[in-house]
């Protein structure tokens, strides 16, 4: 230490000491810069934890995701023999009752019935024909041809523009569809279109013309 309020500095030059002042307000900034400093690593790892936990949530949500996409992936290849087997398809189609014919457009097979009618409380309704479209991608339509219907758009009283109401059997018809089982899918649609439930019904089936009986 030198006198006068000086301090001695490297190879023995003497430089001043800081003031009092000088020295708190450097230790104010020191302070503050490590708070700061704490307060963001401290978000970080608060950010940087609820990260990990997303991603190791998506992680396990990729890992099923993996496994049922492997799983589909082998049950494409079971089904490539579908391919290969469509004439037998197409004639297992054709032999279920009510099946009058069958086109392709694209991947939508159309299947056009002969005409449905229901019997009611003594009475038979004519509900004309009806156009089955099985899209192998994994929808269903089901429009009327003949539109006999008492309204635009209500093709039968179980079918609204060409949503059928299946119900629980939905999914089962959409599984033989994926599973390119369309006889089986067709002879439940056709059973479909010759039943009618008052309670599960968009409209009443008097709305529906009454059948033409000879003799």
């Amino acid at each position: 230490m030198m006198s006068g309020g000086m301090v001695a500095g490297a190879e023995g030059t003497a430089c001043r000491a800081p003031t009092a002042d000088l020295a708190r307000s450097y230790r104010e900034a020191v302070r503050t810069s490590l708070q700061e400093q704490l307060g963001d690593s401290e978000q970080n790892l608060i950010a940087g934890r609820e990260e990990l936990q997303r991603l190791s949530r998506r992680f396990v949500t990729l890992e099923r995701q993996l496994v049922a996409q492997a799983r589909r992936t082998d049950e494409l290849q079971e089904l490539s023999e579908a391919a290969a087997s469509a004439e037998a398809e197409l004639a297992r189609l054709l032999a279920v009752p009510g099946v009058q014919h069958i086109e392709v457009h694209g991947q939508v097979l159309h299947i056009l019935t002969a005409p449905i009618q229901i019997a009611w409380e003594g009475e038979r309704y004519d509900l004309g024909r009806y156009r089955i479209g099985l899209d192998l991608g994994g929808d269903l339509r089901v429009e009327s041809i003949d539109g006999l219907g008492p309204k635009p758009g209500w093709d039968h009283p179980h079918v609204q523009d060409g949503r059928p109401c299946l119900g629980n059997a939905r999914e089962g018809v959409l599984k033989l569809i994926a599973r390119y089982e369309l006889a089986l899918a067709a002879q439940v649609l056709v059973g479909f279109l010759e039943t009618f439930q008052p309670e599960g019904s968009y409209s009443a089936i008097e709305g529906w013309p009454r059948a033409h009986v000879d003799g």
